[in-house]
């Protein structure tokens, strides 16, 4: 159906895909969009692409602001109840569909760098999934309350786990009373695998990047890392303000756009407070009416 391609401005049609998993591709977006399909079909789905889009129709399309706004519910139940001073952040968003609990775990534990649960009513109790960091085994710290569990399993990295809604204070309470982290612990850690300049980076570089995929657990893109980054201007994009498109200057003063989700504000400051700053991104491919385009993803920055 041609009609998706013309609504995102591509010329070339596609196929409505023939099974839905965990993460939603453009061609689902151009499904959803073109047809008058069931929204339930795309119940619990993360957006992991296409993000800039995603925050353009947010609001519009339940599908793309369903998991954007569990993170917004587990952000305002950290402020309000003054969660953030916790080692272990145990949320119980009991009207959280539970097959987003561990996408949502997923985004807490990385804004706030620290072991995450997400807790939401079910039919047999409290579900839950958890996201932890390098120096916290889940499973090992699980384990300490058992006793509270119907059941749990899990591994260093990530858990889950079913118990009755009596036991969510005291598996909070006993899961911070139990855990050992330091400050050191919760410090961000970033792996690259080289200091690359921006100017390194081109089509022939990105092909051969291309035959490591898929990419994913295990098997994460590549990410490089860029010094002394001077900004020329920014954009703020997006219905929520969380996308940002920055022009910049490399240490050889030539120009390059970079893309950067996440808080833009302290970003922003950040710059304006140093002048200069190191990134670390990674680099993508972008086709767009004809046109590759080569795009720089922000991770992180200092």
């Amino acid at each position: 159906d041609h009609r998706a391609s013309e609504q995102l401005g591509q010329g070339q049609p596609f196929h409505p895909p023939r099974r839905f998993g965990k993460s939603l591709n453009m061609s689902m977006l151009k499904y959803f969009f073109s047809f008058d399909c069931e929204p339930e079909l795309f119940q619990g789905l993360a957006v992991e692409k296409e993000r800039e889009l995603c925050e353009k129709y947010m609001g519009k399309f339940p599908v793309i602001s369903i998991t954007l706004k569990g993170v917004e519910a587990a952000q305002a139940l950290i402020k309000e109840q003054g969660l953030d001073g916790r080692k272990v952040l145990i949320l119980y968003l009991p009207d959280c569909h539970e097959s987003l609990a561990g996408i949502i775990a997923g985004r807490i534990r990385k804004e706030y760098e620290r072991p995450v649960f997400v807790l939401t009513d079910s039919e047999d109790g409290v579900k839950g999934s958890g996201r932890s960091i390098e120096a916290y085994s889940m499973y090992e710290e699980m384990s300490k309350c058992k006793d509270l569990f119907i059941r749990y399993g899990g591994h260093k990295m990530a858990a889950g786990l079913t118990l009755p809604k009596e036991n969510v204070q005291l598996f909070a309470q006993r899961m911070e009373q139990e855990c050992a982290l330091t400050e050191e612990d919760f410090a961000v850690k970033v792996h690259i695998d080289a200091a690359m300049p921006f100017g390194y980076v081109n089509e022939a570089l990105l092909s051969q990047f291309s035959l490591l995929e898929p990419f994913g657990n295990g098997n994460r893109k590549p990410l490089f890392a860029q010094r002394n980054v001077a900004l020329l201007g920014s954009r703020i994009l997006g219905k929520t303000g969380r996308v940002g498109k920055y022009t910049v200057l490399d240490e050889n003063n030539r120009c390059y756009e970079l893309t950067y989700f996440g808080e833009q504000e302290q970003l922003l400051s950040y710059w304006e407070k140093k002048g200069k700053i190191n990134v670390t991104y990674y680099a993508e491919q972008n086709t767009y009416r004809g046109r590759i385009q080569i795009q720089f993803i922000v991770q992180s920055f200092q």
